[in-house]
């Protein structure tokens, strides 16, 4: 059954990769009254401008301390992420992340948010979204390198 599974998920990630358009990096703080969040992840566009891909964030303080925080704090969030875009040209993109993954290797979380990004040149995104982390406001700036 395991096998199964594992063959399952291969074939459907490799269809998904194989109509894949072109892949992207993207780099970003998320910033609540809570604290700063350092994050990246790494996606690809579909037919359509879909976006599907993975992500992991950090809060900045036990980066740069190494130091743990109380339990209730959300030390780290890792999962995968689609973006349905909303409007869009060449220059300018409005979009609607959702989120979806575990904080702190222990709570399901989904979170979504609505992005806004403009193309300075053809292969550089820079970004402001607004979304909600533990039912507060987020803001969430960014810079994407489209390859």
């Amino acid at each position: 059954m395991k096998k199964l599974l594992t063959l399952s998920l291969l074939v459907f990630g490799l269809s998904i990769a194989g109509s894949a358009q072109k892949l992207v990096l993207e780099n970003y703080l998320e910033t609540t009254q809570v604290g700063t969040k350092i994050g990246g992840s790494i996606g690809m566009f579909l037919k359509g401008d879909y976006q599907v891909g993975i992500f992991h964030h950090e809060h900045s303080h036990s980066i740069i301390s190494g130091e743990k925080l109380p339990r209730f704090y959300e030390e780290s969030f890792k999962g995968v992420y689609f973006t349905l875009p909303l409007k869009g040209n060449d220059f300018l993109e409005l979009s609607f992340k959702v989120r979806t993954g575990l904080v702190n290797n222990e709570i399901f979380s989904i979170k979504p948010s609505i992005h806004s990004y403009i193309r300075p040149v053809k292969f550089i995104r820079l970004g402001l979204g607004i979304g909600t982390r533990m039912l507060r406001p987020t803001l969430m700036p960014s810079i994407s390198i489209l390859l």
